[in-house]
């Protein structure tokens, strides 16, 4: 038998950050290309193969299920999230049951069932499980359940909350044309031609979706730059480039002056405009496509400059300083009487064998330093 190519092709969208489960999901993604392959085979009326297949998907489905509402309890999360998860893990297997006791039924269609599966993973992986993920990290991170879950459903996040709620709309479609395709014989080569089109347009949305995803997942959603993650990502990236090509690399760490006392004299709202607003001027200081910034955590923001040595990344680091200085942000907490930055500078032309963590810390370092030396200063490291 020629090997048919996967329906479901994994990437870095899939991952939630918990081995566990991204395993699992992994073994998800097998089984349902195993299927697919037998359909696409032509053996769905070969009873014994096609029943082996969907018992399996079956089976460790209700199996991986269990291990994520045993995580949801175990990490707290907040019952509505639980009760919703788990209602629309129940709902996947009374789909696939339904479907698998009306494949004879559907001799002429086998291809529902794949084109469920692909609705399904969209919803379940890119929607519900990623959300729990960040709702586990959230809580082991201190916030309270019920203010992870409200953080992830928040208009804040009015941009990532639409797009998923797109792919739980598809994902209620395809459910549905489903579901009358099983409960009814009547005109079903009519049916199947409609909902072939709806579902070609349907899988079409699905892979737009997964690109917008990728550019979301790269993205903090407050600030407009890169997170954390996409910053760890390009810098390792980075690095090993430049010990291949000989090249320097720089970092710089931004930290705000004084900002708890800002967000306590003035309100987190204005706080996350001032945030916001340094974001929007550290980008407009850099010039080249491949510099990067990110914010790095809290009021954080870290700038990787790739090719450039410590008297470029100095003109880099004194520009940012001196556009946030001239936000004229009013900060009463503050000497210097407005909103301020402390830059700690670290440039290195790094070999084989030296560690990217070791230019952060001195970047991180020298931030310090710059901080205890008045702040609203550039130090370097040593």
């Amino acid at each position: 038998m020629n090997q048919q190519p996967s329906i479901f092709v994994w990437d870095s969208n899939f991952i939630t950050g918990i081995e566990t489960i991204d395993a699992q999901h992994r073994s998800l993604v097998e089984l349902f290309n195993n299927l697919s392959a037998e359909i696409t085979q032509g053996t769905w009326g070969d009873t014994v193969v096609i029943d082996k297949l969907l018992e399996d998907l079956l089976a460790y489905t209700q199996h991986h299920f269990a291990e994520e509402t045993r995580l949801m309890r175990e990490a707290n999360l907040w019952l509505t999230h639980v009760q919703q998860h788990t209602h629309a893990h129940d709902d996947f297997v009374a789909q696939v049951e339904a479907l698998s006791s009306s494949r004879l039924t559907l001799a002429e269609r086998p291809q529902a069932l794949v084109d469920f599966l692909i609705a399904w993973l969209g919803y379940h992986i890119l929607g519900m499980d990623q959300m729990m993920a960040r709702q586990i990290h959230r809580v082991a991170n201190g916030e309270s359940p019920e203010k992870a879950y409200l953080a992830e459903t928040d208009e804040a996040s009015r941009s990532t909350k639409s797009l998923l709620t797109a792919i739980t709309r598809l994902y209620q479609v395809v459910t549905g044309l489903n579901v009358n395709l099983v409960t009814t014989n009547q005109q079903l080569e009519q049916r199947v031609a409609a909902r072939t089109a709806e579902l070609d347009l349907i899988n079409d949305q699905l892979r737009d979706a997964n690109q917008r995803l990728t550019i979301l997942s790269q993205t903090d959603g407050l600030l407009g730059i890169s997170n954390r993650s996409h910053f760890d990502v390009v810098f390792v990236s980075e690095w090993q480039r430049a010990i291949r090509s000989e090249y320097p690399v720089a970092l710089l760490m931004i930290d705000l002056d004084h900002f708890k006392q800002f967000n306590d004299n003035n309100g987190h709202l204005a706080g996350d405009r001032c945030l916001q607003s340094v974001a929007k001027a550290v980008s407009s200081s850099l010039r080249r496509p491949t510099d990067l910034a990110a914010r790095y955590g809290g009021e954080e923001i870290t700038v990787l400059l790739v090719d450039t040595d410590l008297s470029g990344a100095s003109e880099v680091a004194e520009k940012i300083r001196q556009a946030v200085f001239d936000l004229q942000i009013a900060h009463a907490g503050s000497s210097h009487h407005f909103v301020t930055v402390s830059i700690g500078v670290a440039a290195t032309t790094p070999i084989p064998g030296h560690k990217a963590a070791k230019l952060l810390a001195a970047a991180d370092g020298a931030m310090y330093r710059a901080k205890n030396d008045g702040r609203n200063r550039i130090a370097y490291s040593r």
